[in-house]
């Protein structure tokens, strides 16, 4: 678990840390330049991401559960992971869902983080998915607080674009990630 907490903190408190003080986030830029502030922000967060699925490689048989999940949270989850995918999907394209939505990503984030702390209590995914909910809710704050709405003419193309997009990569998930990398068959 050491290596997973590790993880959660390099890649969490990156995130927080760039949310949470602008004013100190802008002036290291300043000071290291915007390639190197980028460079060392990207590194460091790839290595907490590394390390939290490296922890989790390890302490995933081992984990403690922290609650037993209802029966029938499989399918809410199936539910929101694949309103996840379209909404993390829309924030490449100008449609009307990113229009709307105008934080597209992290709400995608929070819905698939959200799904998956519903069907799973093992201590480990529960750290995990706990870290990618809270960064992204901290995102959705600081955005709405910035009013940083999208200006452009929505076109239903790049919604369309999206649900295909949304619907490959749960497709992706669900039938190959899943049972072959992770080991964890989601039908059946």
């Amino acid at each position: 678990m050491t290596i997973l907490i590790i993880g959660v903190l390099l890649f969490g408190g990156s995130h927080l840390f760039s949310v949470l003080f602008p004013q100190v986030r802008n002036r290291l830029k300043a000071w290291l330049g915007e390639a190197r502030f980028k460079g060392s922000y990207s590194l460091v967060s790839a290595i907490g991401l590394g390390m939290m699925f490296w922890g989790y490689a390890l302490a995933r048989d081992n984990g403690q559960m922290l609650y037993i999940p209802s029966p029938g949270a499989r399918h809410i989850t199936m539910l929101l992971v694949l309103l996840g995918f379209t909404c993390m999907s829309a924030t490449y394209g100008k449609g009307y869902i990113r229009h709307w939505l105008q934080n597209p990503f992290s709400i995608g984030i929070c819905l698939w983080s959200v799904g998956h702390l519903i069907a799973n209590g093992k201590t480990p995914v529960v750290l995990i998915y706990l870290t990618f909910l809270s960064v992204a809710a901290l995102d959705i704050i600081s955005n709405m607080a910035r009013v940083n709405r999208p200006m452009f003419e929505p076109h239903l193309k790049s919604d369309v674009v999206a649900v295909l997009v949304g619907l490959l990569i749960y497709a992706f998930m669900l039938f190959i990630f899943h049972p072959y990398v992770l080991g964890v068959k989601i039908l059946g």
